[in-house]
């Protein structure tokens, strides 16, 4: 858990981007005061797994939210080891096999509906299927 705004050296947004430098499967939770700044952090590319609002201060509410947290991280840990959803997927002349839970985003390519752009928690892959096509074969999973 980092605190976005740490009156240091380094903010809670850089410290993350170290992190996830060196741990691309680390759990990172930002805590503000500020809603505003969640939008920094995403645009950072650190993909926080939550983000925590200090909303007025409360504790009860401030400690609500870091247990639910918590309990997702949990299930994200045990949920792969119980499922394994994987998809093969066309990438190029190649077949390239992707764990559902990886995907952090999928978009259209502008002036290209026969391909989608993937975005993994490790590459960016260009997908030789239309966004339509892409999203029948995840869910059907």
């Amino acid at each position: 858990m980092i605190d976005i705004d740490l009156n240091f050296y380094f903010n809670g947004i850089e410290i993350a981007s170290i992190l996830r430098n060196y741990n691309q499967q680390c759990f990172i939770i930002f805590v503000t005061g500020d809603p505003s700044k969640a939008l920094s952090s995403i645009n950072s590319g650190t993909l926080p797994t939550d983000y925590i609002i200090k909303e007025d201060f409360h504790s009860e509410t401030v400690k609500e939210k870091i247990k639910n947290t918590i309990s997702q991280i949990i299930q994200k840990q045990i949920q792969p080891a119980l499922v394994k959803e994987i998809v093969y997927l066309n990438i190029g002349s190649n077949s390239e096999k992707v764990n559902i839970s990886s995907i952090n985003y999928i978009s259209s390519i502008p002036n290209n509906r026969y391909s989608a752009a993937l975005q993994t928690q490790n590459s960016h892959l260009i997908i030789n299927t239309s966004l339509g096509k892409l999203k029948k074969t995840i869910s059907h999973l």
